[in-house]
């Protein structure tokens, strides 16, 4: 017969069991604790005595090949997409039209600025512009922002924080300008037929010329005819006194200024970093230093040697000038020179505007030059003033939008303003006694007929 445990067996055999195999793994931990004591042993014969830093520096690396051997394969991985995704981009840029080039940048920019984006709230951004003229032959031919610079208006979800505004004396001379492109095409429309057509682009607050829209809006900025006899002068209110005006208060945290011979060509999101850069400064707005500042002598009368041989100036107004630089103590010739065809800067930004309103407090006395950038370095300098360098890449001068003058100016840019105001008047009182001598004219008509009439009835 084959014997028959009992339970209270059946126990007593697993209990000895389970001590057999604590007593093993005691003995494994004690053999384990032997061999280590006795490998440190070694190694430290090994070294003469010195510290086992050495070997457990060499079990630490050799972990981390251990585990970089494992992740092989990962890594492997990883490379192959990075090489599919550069392959299938650059495969992308060779096949696309310009266009399509365009928007597959503007992807890449977009990944490349995602942290920025999602980390950092946007800022109201406004760009301002000035076209102060005699007549719309003499203005700029001022950008079409949804045609040349539509990335400010494709994006639902950011757009609404850009808002472009040009300041002006007349609101139709900004409507009925056109763009190079059209120009050209209107010229080349020209050589094939003899009628020439016209076609004009159409501001926010424009004239009624097709509906079309610039991406501009007008913010008409007279000025009382006696003010100003210069339309230069007009031109710079904008540009160093705008942030005073109630709609530019009401609608931005960031101004940049650009002159209307300038494209903004930056991506919206560059335009922000820059804005989000300025409001984190200490002098809270940036431009551009001079590119010139060192020719034709340097500093100050360096730029005033260009201006006069370039008639960008007369020298009656130049030499004003230096006689009035020459009466302030603390003049230096060799100021920091910077240029003012674009900037920006925070519309509450203390160093600004003190440096705007002593700069348009003598500008708009015009008593000297109407070049500013020599009175802007003295500014600068005269309130110790640093401000940061603009990024050359948000926006882009074309000297070929310049107006008719070519931004060169004789005498008769010294009383421009008056003369426009008073030939106004003269038109509008000839007009006047036109209109009187019409009803006077109408009105003898109608009295001789009623005489007549009255005669004819006399003799009746």
């Amino acid at each position: 017969m084959i014997p028959v445990l009992q339970p209270s067996m059946l126990a007593s055999c697993r209990t000895i069991q389970y001590q057999q195999h604590d007593d093993n793994v005691d003995d494994d931990n004690s053999n384990s604790n032997d061999q280590q004591k006795n490998e440190t042993t070694n190694v430290t014969k090994e070294n003469n005595g010195k510290p086992v830093l050495l070997s457990l520096l060499q079990s630490r690396l050799r972990s981390y090949y251990i585990s970089y051997r494992r992740h092989r394969y990962l890594r492997r991985s990883l490379l192959l997409v990075w090489a599919i995704v550069v392959f299938n981009s650059t495969y992308l840029l060779s096949m696309a039209g310009s266009e399509e080039k365009v928007e597959i940048a503007w992807i890449g920019e977009s990944v490349m600025e995602l942290l920025s984006i999602t980390t950092t709230p946007p800022v109201d951004i406004c760009f301002i512009t000035a076209q102060y003229a005699s007549s719309m032959e003499q203005t700029d031919r001022l950008v079409n922002l949804r045609k040349e610079s539509p990335q400010f208006f494709t994006d639902e979800r950011n757009k609404s924080f850009f808002h472009f505004f040009a300041f002006t004396n007349r609101r139709d001379w900004i409507a009925k300008t056109t763009t190079r492109e059209e120009e050209e095409e209107e010229e080349e429309e020209e050589g094939k037929n003899s009628e020439k057509k016209t076609r004009s682009t159409q501001t926010k607050n424009g004239g009624d010329d097709g509906g079309a829209d610039n991406g501009w809006t007008i913010l008409l900025q007279e000025f009382p005819p006696q003010t100003f006899q210069r339309f230069i002068t007009q031109s710079r209110w904008p540009k160093f006194q705008g942030f005073r005006h109630e709609t530019i208060q009401g609608k931005c945290d960031v101004v940049f200024y650009m002159d209307g011979t300038v494209l903004p060509k930056g991506s919206p999101w560059k335009f922000q970093r820059e804005a989000r850069r300025i409001l984190d400064s200490e002098a809270q707005f940036s431009q551009q230093l001079h590119p010139n500042a060192n020719k034709d002598g340097g500093g100050i009368a360096g730029e005033m040697e260009r201006c006069r041989v370039k008639n960008k100036d007369i020298d009656t107004n130049l030499q004003a000038t230096k006689e009035w630089f020459q009466a302030q103590p603390d003049f230096i010739n060799d100021c920091v020179l910077y240029q003012n065809t674009y900037f920006g800067y925070a519309v509450t930004s203390p160093s600004f505007r003190t440096a705007a309103d002593f700069a348009w407090g003598r500008f708009s006395l015009e008593q000297d030059s109407w070049r500013d950038q020599p009175l802007w370095c003295y500014t600068l300098h005269h309130f110790g003033i640093q401000p940061l360098i603009i990024p050359s890449t948000l926006f882009e001068y074309q000297g070929d939008r310049k107006g008719g003058n070519k931004h060169t100016y004789g005498l008769d840019a010294a009383t421009n303003a008056q003369q426009y105001y008073d030939n106004n008047n003269n038109n509008s009182n000839n007009n006047n006694n036109d209109n009187n001598n019409n009803n006077n004219q109408g009105n003898k008509k109608e009295f001789d007929n009623r005489n007549d009439n009255n005669q004819d009835l006399v003799a009746k």
